[in-house]
């Protein structure tokens, strides 16, 4: 089937490999790219009424969001069926940046944030993100600190008592093992996250964070734990942060082009 809803088509691909691997006793692992609300975005008419008020583009976008948490509820519904929602770690997050530099035109909002998709200021790199793992927790907690998806690598493979294959343990690994965190809530001091964007560069160090958009001309320096719309650049107070700073990403950047030319897996 290849008409209808793109939620709907994709967790019916998925459903049938969770059932088969779950009657046949086997661990399984799934990757779940809805489309939903990127562009282009399509009415979903069995949720059209919800939003009749709404404008036509609006109807399309919270629609199509509708239609994709209906598809969430009935993939964590069919975990439960299979009695194996206790112990499948269920991670949800979001794509970076609300679409669009019109606000006015792009229903998606970064609300306080600064920036929008392709910016690497909070609104174009800061989502969402939930775990879902009864069997390692009975309630819910927050690890207030910076987590990236380059972190589910790491982690899962720990979750799961895997250890990295030996190709890996001379390769450069961006993530960290957020185990320890998920288990006590706490989340102790972590390697800086480092995003890169055309001209734009950050690093994000916990509450600090350096900021280029010209190509590393001029450097920006924020303290997110008090400044999360990125409105007071303190580089000039802070010259030993943004020196510290600004060699971790001539580093990284150093990294990844020995990653690009096969230097990191010959």
């Amino acid at each position: 089937n290849l008409a209808g809803d793109d939620s709907t088509l994709i967790v019916d691909r998925v459903i049938p490999f969770m059932q088969a691997a779950n009657a046949q006793g086997k661990p399984f692992f799934a990757v779940v790219w809805f489309h939903a609300p990127h562009e282009p975005v399509v009415l979903d008419p069995t949720y059209a009424d919800l939003y009749a008020n709404q404008s036509d583009w609006k109807q399309k976008y919270f629609s199509s969001i509708t239609a994709m948490d209906a598809q969430i509820a009935r993939l964590r519904q069919t975990l439960g069926a299979m009695d194996a929602a206790e112990n499948t770690m269920l991670w949800f997050c979001s794509d970076n940046g609300p679409e669009g530099q019109e606000p006015d035109r792009w229903p998606g909002s970064a609300g306080p944030l600064r920036g929008r998709k392709k910016s690497v200021y909070e609104g174009g790199v800061r989502t969402p993100a939930l775990l879902e793992w009864p069997a390692l927790r009975s309630g819910p907690a927050v690890v207030d600190a910076p987590c990236t998806v380059l972190d589910y690598l790491p982690t899962v493979a720990n979750a799961c008592q895997v250890a990295l294959p030996e190709a890996l343990a001379h390769r450069p690994l961006d993530g960290i093992d957020l185990m320890p965190a998920l288990r006590s809530g706490a989340f102790a001091a972590r390697t800086p996250i480092i995003i890169s964007f055309k001209d734009q560069s950050t690093v994000i160090d916990n509450q600090l964070k350096l900021v280029t958009t010209d190509a590393g001309k001029t450097f920006a320096l924020y303290d997110l734990s008090a400044d999360i719309a990125e409105k007071t650049d303190l580089a000039s107070r802070y010259p030993d942060d943004v020196t510290r700073l600004t060699a971790l990403l001539k580093h990284w950047q150093i990294s990844c082009q020995r990653s690009a030319s096969g230097a990191d897996y010959s």
